[in-house]
């Protein structure tokens, strides 16, 4: 109570913990004795110690003897005031409080309108001292801070950033400072790619780190706090146009002592694979004036990686050049000849230069200084260990997928090297598998080491299914992996004293006779200038068992691996220019191969010197060797006798044609017994094989002596013979069922163009596959091809082979055997097809499905062409006689209508023929004597116009054997024959 009437209170709500003060006098109502109440409209209220507030109210209460009254100080008569003493000090102190409580009321006012704008210019302010633009839809002023709402902040010249938060909390210090941030439930959006913005970032941090430290102060203690919640980031085009990386659940939070950051999942998406983490956290701690990161973990990892390659696109890609030449002679001379006339150099040629890495001296050094900086940066910002606490991987490859883990990665920091630790966690009752690797600082000495086992495929993570795996419960995996990052000689002549002459000299020490040896070397001293850097040394001893694999590439049932060791030590230059591979060994059972040799580049060229094969062991022996399934329908053949095999190659592209090719195939396996279903002597009476109809649908075949659809050898013309020994098979009567001869010309044609552009199938091999295996390419379909030849060979003539051949081969769509062939192209048989007949037919084998004639039933032009060269190719080989060559250039073939020329009666009267005669030896008929009188058994064809051949390159100055007849010199446009008597021909448009 206070004097003249006048009273003061103070109320405090426990609740709410707010406090209230209120100002009010106490008049008498005349007559009555009752106390009123006349509470001055001044109220201060306040909530300690954020916020304040001054209102008016005005309340009315009677005394304690009025019903219903109040009184606010006491009750009954010690509560009313007596109104004695000098009223003009009441009333002074009543218009000195009227005039308080009307400033606080005017300052709450300007309060209220002017601190919210003052508070966002401030902070604005700031952020711009911190090299950032702010703006805010509102402010709210608090005590000692200021609330902004729906800001945006983006870093000034930086673009391609911008953050948007519900809301950020500004703590003030003395002088309007910056003492706190808090930022909530906000996005950080980022548009652009990885360099692009990582560049305007650096550039920004560049100019404005020592501006903001400026206005924080020198002291450590004289910097802000900030805290982040729910903060997530997105970001667009990192990687390429439309990807989208996203982080979710950020906490961050910075004090003057420590720094925390925490995020609960980051999803990182690149076109080569993804990276999904979960759980990351980081603590900073300042010691010292500096910060140090004392501990860093991440719960679970999850990455992918796309090896790349579609396995639909890889596989038609794969097996389209061997579809074009597969079994095909003269395709193989058009791939030769499309060699021949392209560039010399490998590098234009797109060939083995074309598929591997671009020439670089410097790239292995800048890999070095890359890893050491990355190195010491981790050296110099990581704890004493960082671990990723489970980690998962993934690999996949078209719809195949390989996963690996959980594992456990760690990372350990030393004074000079980082060691890296990946341990799988399953259980494993061996020696664990364990991946363990060492990194400089100076990012030279690099080492990386996998070793231990042997244990299950299931103990990694890998996943039944996964590549096609099956039992990975059982299959085990065990051995050692080491690879090491060493400095190399500046010259190939240099490392010579490592071995990289002796190397390549010693794998091809054994073919010095073939001349091998002299072109390796020669290879080595023309790159002797070549630049090597950094190298990577690989040695590998690694076994698997107990493998079980489902791959259509291998197989069409899964394929089982036994046991298997691969082992060598590998060389690879960083800088492309050299890759040496050093007592390389695949074991399989019993069976080993073996492989070294050296590749060496320079800017405009490449060397390669290899040499590899199998040492001699019992056919048998590598029969059983085979991985089960691999050899399905010859796995229960028997063998007896043994095998080896020796393989080179010295190749140069700047001296193609010095080029040398070693296949040296000791082959003295006999197979003794098969199963009733591969034996060859049922083909003798009437049998079923399956076909592809022309709906590509599989349809049985029947055929055989006594059916429809058989022709014998002796009811075909010899035209048909001819046809083959040129276009398919020059050596036929001379091979084992193997051309020695074709597979160096092969292996030759496919390095030089650093892909398959050429087989080596010969007619025994093309009737194996056709007799037996289905069209698929598979591995397993070579190997029991290599087999079933060999079988034929030992159980059949040449003369049943070709007749064989003949009556089963594909020659149209759902067109199979020659006599079939004969009434659906020309209306006739087989003993009458005429020369250009035969060979148009022998000449569609590669490719028999396609179409060859046009609306009216004329060939077209192309094939018309080709079949008239293949027509000089035989004549220059002896086959056919002058006067059928311009016989056979004057016919015109015509679909479904039989050559009916009376000069082609004369040719119905054939000779008889030797099958047995040398390949490039005498025709299947004589030649006309010099006089012109015809031969005995030969009718004098019509005379017809001279059809000159078109210019090729000139034969080679082979004189053909001794017991060839006299024949007609070729003339310099004559079509030359390829080293091997195998003749060049002109690739179809």
């Amino acid at each position: 109570m206070l004097q003249g009437g006048r009273w003061l209170a103070w109320g405090r709500s426990e609740g709410s913990g707010s406090s209230t003060v209120t100002y009010g006098t106490i008049r008498e109502r005349a007559g009555t004795g009752d106390g009123v109440v006349a509470r001055l409209p001044v109220v201060m209220q306040w909530k300690w110690p954020r916020s304040w507030a001054l209102g008016l109210r005005g309340l009315r209460s009677r005394g304690a003897g009025s019903a219903g009254g109040e009184d606010p100080v006491g009750s009954g008569a010690d509560a009313a005031p007596t109104v004695t003493g000098s009223r003009r000090r009441g009333e002074r102190w009543r218009w000195w409080l009227a005039g308080l409580g009307g400033g606080a009321v005017l300052v709450c006012l300007v309060l209220l309108f002017a601190l919210g704008p003052l508070l966002k210019s401030r902070a604005i302010a700031e952020a711009a001292k911190r090299g950032v633009e702010l703006d805010a839809a509102r402010v709210r002023a608090g005590w000692m801070s200021a609330t902004l709402y729906d800001v945006s902040l983006q870093p000034i010249g930086v673009s391609a950033l911008r953050a948007r938060f519900a809301t950020v909390r500004v703590g003030i210090g003395g002088g309007l400072g910056l003492r706190e941030l808090e930022v909530a439930d906000g996005t950080v959006e980022v548009d652009g790619s990885v360099e692009v913005v990582l560049e305007q970032v650096e550039r920004w941090r560049k100019e404005w780190r020592g501006r903001a430290r400026a206005s924080e102060g020198t002291s450590a203690s004289a910097g802000p706090s900030y805290r982040a919640a729910g903060v997530g980031l997105v970001w667009k085009n990192a990687f390429e146009p439309g990807d989208e990386q996203r982080w979710a659940g950020l906490q961050f939070e910075r004090t003057q002592e420590v720094q925390q950051v925490g995020l609960d999942h980051v999803a990182l998406e690149h076109p080569r694979g993804t990276v999904e983490l979960a759980g990351l956290k980081a603590l900073w701690r300042r010691e010292a004036g500096a910060e140090r990161l004392v501990e860093a973990s991440i719960a679970e990892a999850r990455v992918k990686a796309n090896l790349g390659g579609d396995d639909a696109g890889a596989t038609a890609a794969r097996t389209r050049a061997p579809d074009d030449v597969d079994g095909s002679d003269a395709a193989r001379r058009a791939a030769e000849a499309r060699a021949d006339t392209a560039p010399t150099t490998a590098e234009e040629a797109g060939g083995l230069t074309a598929r591997l890495p671009a020439v670089d001296p410097d790239r292995g050094a800048r890999w070095q200084r890359l890893l050491g900086r990355l190195v010491g940066d981790l050296i110099e910002r990581l704890p004493e260990q960082a671990r990723v606490n489970s980690l998962w991987l993934e690999l996949e490859r078209g719809e195949q997928r390989l996963h690996l883990g959980p594992s456990t990665l760690t990372l350990d920091r030393g004074a000079e090297a980082l060691a890296v630790a990946l341990t799988p966690q399953g259980e494993t009752k061996g020696t664990p598998l364990s991946v363990r690797a060492t990194v400089p600082r100076s990012g030279k000495g690099f080492r990386l080491a996998v070793e231990g086992g042997p244990v299950s495929l299931s103990t990694l993570g890998v996943r039944e299914g996964d590549f096609g795996l099956v039992g990975v419960g059982q299959a085990e995996v065990g051995g050692v992996l080491e690879v090491e990052l060493t400095d190399a000689p500046t010259s190939v002549q240099d490392a010579a004293a490592h071995g990289a002459q002796d190397t390549a000299q010693e794998g091809l020490r054994d073919t010095a006779q073939e001349g091998l040896r002299d072109t390796a070397q020669e290879g080595l001293r023309d790159t002797v200038e070549a630049e090597i850097g950094p190298q990577l040394k690989l040695r590998v001893d690694a076994r698997l068992a107990h493998l079980t694999v489902q791959s259509d590439r291998l197989a069409p049932r899964p394929v089982s691996v036994r046991s298997t060791r691969l082992s060598g030590k590998g060389q690879v230059d960083l800088g492309g220019t050299r890759y040496a591979l050093e007592e390389a060994e695949l074991q399989v059972g019993e069976a080993a191969f073996r492989l070294e040799g050296v590749l060496e580049r320079g800017a405009d060229h490449v060397a390669v010197q290899f040499r590899g094969g199998t040492p001699l062991i019992a056919c048998q022996t590598l029969l059983d060797s085979a991985p089960r399934g691999l050899l399905d329908r010859v796995e229960q053949t028997r063998m007896q006798g043994t095998l080896a095999l020796d393989v080179g190659v010295a190749f140069d592209s700047r001296k193609p044609a010095d080029m040398k090719v070693r296949w040296d195939l000791k082959n003295a396996c006999r197979i003794t017994d098969v199963p009733p279903s591969l034996a060859p002597e049922r083909f003798g009476a009437p049998f079923q094989h399956e076909v592809v109809g022309p709906d590509n649908s599989t349809l049985l075949h029947e055929t055989g002596p006594g059916t429809i659809n058989w022709t014998p050898i002796d009811g075909m013309v010899p035209y048909l013979e001819s046809a083959v020994l040129v276009c398919e098979d020059g050596r036929f009567f001379r091979h084992d069922g193997f051309d020695a001869r074709a597979i160096e010309s092969s292996i030759q044609m496919n390095v030089r163009a650093g892909r398959f552009v050429r087989g080596a199938s010969t007619v025994s091999m093309q009737l194996a596959k056709n007799l037996y295996l289905s069209r698929e390419k598979q591995m397993s379909r070579k190997l029991q091809e290599a087999v079933l030849t060999m079988l034929l060979e030992q159980r059949l003539s040449k003369r049943e082979l070709l007749e064989l051949y003949f009556n089963i081969v594909e020659l149209g769509p759902g067109v199979y055997g020659i006599r079939q062939a004969a009434q659906h192209y020309f209306a006739t048989t087989p003993d009458q097809l005429t020369l250009a007949q035969s060979f148009f037919l022998v000449s569609i084998l590669p490719s028999p499905t396609r179409q060859f004639f046009d609306a009216e039933g004329r060939l077209n032009a192309g094939r018309a062409a080709y079949v008239r060269q293949l027509l000089r190719i035989a004549h220059e080989r002896g086959r056919i006689t002058d006067a059928e060559l311009e016989l056979g250039l004057t016919e015109e073939l015509r679909f479904g209508v039989p050559y009916t020329r009376e000069e082609a009666a004369g040719f119905d009267d054939f000779s008889e023929h030797d099958p047995e005669f040398d390949v490039d030896g005498p025709a299947t008929r004589t030649a006309p004597p010099v006089d012109g009188s015809v031969a005995p058994g030969v009718h004098a064809p019509a005379p017809a116009p001279h059809v000159p051949p078109p210019p090729a390159t000139p034969p080679p100055a082979t004189p053909p054997p001794a017991t060839a007849p006299a024949r007609r010199a070729p003339s310099p446009s004559s079509p030359a024959s390829a080293t091997d008597g195998t003749p060049r021909v002109p690739p179809l448009q």
